[in-house]
């Protein structure tokens, strides 16, 4: 493998498997050769084809100790070694590792002590074992293994090493680390030294304190652009000049249980465009904490929603035309000193519970009331002079968005049913909708996440539509073709109308569609069960009113969702309160058992051989109607 094939990169091994895939063909094609011209050769002759033929069905099945060795799925390793993971590549030949189901870290640890042809990997997604018994270090992943991305969650992991992607240094470039219970950053607090990093998301505990919080590490890096930190525990703290990241663009330390930010945090973001600071316990900020110092186009977003901040912070450095969101603070007065720089810059302010403004309340309750008639809910672009007219519209919005009748006074019952049996099934749903109004002409959207055990065939539901089948839109490119652990989830939205009333009072709305199970990927029997349950969880419900029932105390509740029948641009939709008396409803899929290879493979070779020699038996016992031509 050296030399002319590295294991690092099996796309060097391409040219090589070609060559060895045209000598197969060509041995074939010579052994066919033989076993024609023998049919018309003396059975001295046919007796020695037979012999060479059994020869080379030996040779071709070679025996392992007691075992036949298992076939590899290059550029994989052999499935059967490495279950509960599953190996798998694209058409470019980037490799991909996901791990579930695992029982211990000694379980993953033993999955990089099979003989991987080759070591390097596009993704390792290690997510829903227990892990919470051991250490996760870098010797967890053996020698020589490289991963591009990695994604952990949901694993129970507490002890985690800082160092326990070193090995991935030079060619790591996204972390996605979600372990809540997990006791430390899975990352040295110098990111230099990973010169790819461009992406990471983390959620640990980061237990502390009152009287000693949990201080975020100092990091450093050249390469990051986009970091995301949350905390389970707390509470934390940011010390001063923590974070020296001079690509940096999204900076989200989002419930991340800050009690306090230190200054001199962006002094050296030079490309800082987001900064969130959203669900933390920040009390009052310092005035030389929120100075950005950004080029061109500068700070675009400044999220300081739900803390605990009394007072507005002094913010400088933002963009003209940027926002600034301060909405569910304990804030209820505004002071020029600290708002009037911002709207002077044309910088925007989202707020609410707000009751004084800074204004001169005869003024500003004349212009907000006149404006307020027309542009509730809407955005718009002010001069300076009308900006704090736009922060007051904002705030008045977001009281009133609690008081939409239509949202208040609407449920849906949702009742499903999965039909028929094996693979190819129907899913029927069943939405009953209670309402004080008329909702006979509104659009009913059912919003389905099919899960990547399952699929819905778009071709499939076009051809159903004429025929009675529900409006819809799936935005994906669904694959018929691969199975489970190859496919994504799949969106689909489901148009239909509650049209017909119930006794009851209540709009009823029906339909059925054609819904497809996947193949598994096989595994041992010993170990797991034969059998995967794939559920398909209940939708979510939205409603769409041609005459705009609700009004307009109703629009900042709406979401833009696909419009019916055919999704092909948007529509405001109003979420509607769902409830269902049933569980998700299921499918059971028989999975394949790798303890039967062996003896599967053992039986296929003697078959075969078998019908070749009856087959040679028969064709030289035949006189042969043909001659040779002299």
């Amino acid at each position: 493998m050296k030399g002319l094939c590295e294991p690092e990169f099996p796309s060097s091994c391409v040219y090589k498997e070609c060559v060895k895939t045209i000598l197969q063909t060509l041995w074939v094609y010579v052994n066919l050769a033989g076993v024609l011209t023998c049919i018309f050769c003396s059975p001295d002759i046919m007796r020695l084809c037979i012999l060479f033929s059994l020869l080379v069905a030996a040779g071709a099945t070679p025996a392992s100790h007691s075992r036949i060795s298992r076939p590899r799925e290059w550029p994989c390793p052999n499935a059967a070694d490495i279950i509960p993971c599953t190996c798998f590549s694209d058409e470019l030949l980037n490799i991909y590792l996901d791990c579930q189901g695992l029982g211990s870290i000694a379980e993953l640890t033993n999955v990089f002590l099979v003989d991987f042809p080759f070591k390097k990997f596009a993704r390792l997604q290690v997510s829903h074992n227990t892990l919470g018994d051991g250490t996760l270090d870098s010797t967890v992943f053996g020698t020589g293994f490289v991963f591009r991305e990695v994604i952990f969650f949901n694993n129970g992991l507490k002890d985690v090493n800082p160092d326990v992607f070193t090995q991935s240094a030079s060619e790591l470039t996204f972390i996605d680390f979600v372990e809540p219970e997990a006791n430390n950053f899975p990352l040295p607090n110098n990111l230099e030294t990973l010169g790819n990093l461009r992406e990471v998301v983390l959620e640990v505990a980061c237990e502390g304190t009152e009287e000693a919080p949990y201080a975020l590490p100092s990091w450093t890096s050249d390469t990051l652009v986009t970091l995301t930190v949350s905390c389970s525990v707390g509470p934390t703290v940011l010390p001063p000049a923590a974070y020296r990241f001079s690509s940096l663009e999204s900076l989200h330390l989002i419930n991340a249980k800050l009690t306090q930010i230190g200054a001199d945090n962006f002094v050296a973001f030079t490309e800082l465009l987001s900064v969130s600071y959203h669900g933390n316990f920040l009390g009052n900020i310092a005035d030389d904490v929120l100075y950005f110092s950004s080029s061109t186009p500068g700070v675009q977003l400044l999220d300081l929603s739900m803390n605990l901040i009394s007072a507005m912070p002094r913010i400088t450095g933002m963009a003209t035309g940027s926002k600034v969101r301060i909405s569910d603070n304990p804030i209820n007065i505004l002071s020029q000193e600290t708002t009037s720089p911002l709207i002077e810059a044309g910088i925007t302010i989202e707020a609410n519970n707000i009751e004084d403004w800074g204004l001169t309340r005869a003024d500003s309750q004349n212009q907000i009331q006149a404006d307020n008639r027309n542009l509730t809910g809407a955005m718009y672009t002010y001069t300076p002079q009308w900006s704090l007219v736009y922060v007051a519209v904002v705030a008045v919005t977001t009281v009133t968005a609690s008081s939409c009748p239509l949202v208040l006074q609407t449920s849906a019952q949702v009742e499903r049913r999965l039909l028929g049996k094996g693979f190819h099934r129907e899913l029927e749903t069943v939405v009953q909708v209670g309402s004080n109004d008329d909702v006979s002409s509104c659009w009913l959207l059912v919003k389905e996440v099919i899960p990547p055990g399952a699929y819905v065939d778009p071709n499939q539901l076009a051809f159903l539509r004429p025929l009675g089948g529900p409006g819809f839109y799936i935005p994906q490119t669904v694959n018929v073709e691969t199975p489970e652990h190859q496919s994504p989830r799949v969106v689909a939205n489901f148009y239909t109308a509650a049209n017909h009333l119930l006794p009851d009072g209540r709009w009823l709305a029906n339909f059925t569609v054609p819904i497809h199970l996947r193949y598994h990927r096989a595994r041992s029997g010993e170990s797991y069960p034969l059998e995967v349950e794939v559920k398909v969880p209940h939708p979510s419900i939205f409603l769409l009113c041609e005459d705009n029932t609700g009004g307009d105390t109703c629009s900042p509740l709406t979401q833009l969702e696909p419009c019916p029948p055919s999704g092909q641009q948007f529509c405001e939709f109003l979420p509607i309160h769902s409830f269902s008396t049933s569980e998700d409803v299921s499918g059971v899929v028989p999975v394949g058992n790798t303890d039967l290879l062996d003896t599967v493979l053992l039986a296929t070779t003697c078959l075969t051989a078998a019908a070749t020699l009856l087959l040679l038996t028969t064709l030289s016992r035949t006189p042969s109607s043909i001659r040779p031509i002299y």
